[in-house]
């Protein structure tokens, strides 16, 4: 897949489709490199192999009806969840791979902006788990 513009993102959380409620998503993941610089070394050394770590950040638009994602989101803060991520509402392939894992929600402010402002909610959830990359 060429590049390409990111509008139709495809998100689960605990077990709901959540895309038609996506704003921005970021998967962010990272690998610690501890040092293990001597006396006498020069220069910095690192070593690979580190713990692995991940979380997601994601704004909504807020929707408090029945069907909304504050129904979903509200019930599973400080509790672990399933997610699933696609970079598109395809199926999953070599260009459109799935990331997948169990996160715990740490943040959810349901209620936030200023008057006359669009209504917008963000959930910050770190991954408990492995998060798994699939092309099939």
């Amino acid at each position: 897949m060429a590049s390409f513009v990111l509008k139709n993102v495809h998100f689960e959380f605990g077990g709901t489709t959540m895309t038609s409620f996506t704003e921005s998503i970021t998967l962010s993941a990272e690998a610690d490199a501890p040092e293990d610089t001597a006396m006498g070394d020069d220069w910095r050394s690192f070593l690979s192999g580190g713990l692995k770590s991940a979380s997601l950040d994601v704004t909504f638009n807020q929707d408090f009806a029945a069907s909304g994602n504050d129904t979903v989101l509200w019930p599973l803060l400080g509790t672990s969840a399933a997610w699933l991520i696609r970079p598109t509402t395809a199926a999953v392939g070599a260009t459109n791979p799935s990331f997948s894992g169990v996160a715990i929600i740490t943040s959810y402010p349901p209620i936030g902006g200023t008057a006359g402002d669009k209504a917008s909610a963000t959930m910050t959830a770190v991954c408990k788990s492995t998060v798994a990359r699939a092309t099939a």
